[in-house]
């Protein structure tokens, strides 16, 4: 299997910014991307008429759309890496628009230099220790204005989106894992997994892309953002008592000059 790519999309009820978030990725993909994969995740609007009808050019690209059940986040994108075919997959989230050109060729840079790499973050990567009782990140790789752009940031887990996998690693972990559902702290656990199961490894090598807070389903539903919160409480309450001595443990840190 070559070095090719699938971009993974899924979308709740994105109408309004649907079309843009696609244009980044049309707009910015290399020719190592085969195809572009959209999870509709039970959306009730206009999204899947304008995802539908996108304008794309079938002869060089597979453009796969999905209809799903309203599964939230962490159960679509897992519904939509089991049809993507390449070695690598890009999950690249809703309300984010991609500014870089060729992000793909940037993003698989470290999975050619780091061995047993699990995951690349286009946007950080995070240490984990235990602040007041509570799970807490620190020590971001990645999102520093001041960080030189070929710093590979290795730390004990990763953030999405965009996030890269290398998809038979994920695969073997069983993707990840639904008890996260419906959202948050599910890229976290298959980042420590991936560490305690088979020594793989995740970082940060940061792109360039356009995610303003409003955009968020989260942020600007107050039935969603309540979904959010509890979610968010129950996971890093999961991980704790999941991967205790790990978070507590050696920390992974290590930034690498990528050539």
């Amino acid at each position: 299997m070559t070095d090719d790519v699938s971009i993974l999309l899924t979308v709740h009820n994105k109408q309004d910014i649907v079309g843009v978030v696609l244009d980044g990725i049309f707009n910015n993909i290399s020719r190592s991307v085969e195809e572009v994969i959209v999870v509709l995740d039970g959306c009730t609007d206009k999204t899947k008429e304008i995802v539908n009808y996108f304008p794309y050019d079938t002869s060089k690209i597979y453009y796969g759309v999905y209809e799903t059940p309203d599964l939230n986040e962490t159960l679509a994108n897992n519904y939509g890496l089991r049809f993507c075919a390449s070695k690598y997959t890009i999950i690249v989230q809703d309300d984010c628009v991609i500014q870089e050109p060729d992000f793909d060729k940037r993003m698989i840079k470290p999975f050619n230099v780091v061995p047993n790499l699990l995951a690349v973050s286009g946007r950080d990567a995070v240490d984990t220790r235990i602040l007041n009782g509570k799970l807490d990140y620190y020590n971001c790789g990645g999102v520093d204005a001041n960080t030189p752009r070929n710093i590979f940031s290795i730390r004990d887990a990763v953030n999405r989106s965009p996030l890269m996998l290398h998809n038979a690693r994920a695969e073997k972990l069983g993707y990840f894992d639904p008890d996260f559902a419906p959202l948050d702290s599910d890229d976290v656990d298959l980042s420590i997994r991936g560490y305690k199961e088979y020594g793989y490894r995740v970082g940060s090598y940061v792109i360039n892309y356009y995610s303003p807070l409003s955009w968020g389903t989260t942020r600007n539903n107050p039935n969603s953002a309540r979904i959010w919160e509890a979610s968010m409480i129950k996971n890093h309450k999961l991980i704790v008592n999941r991967h205790y001595d790990f978070i507590v443990g050696k920390k992974h840190s290590q930034d690498i000059i990528i050539p």
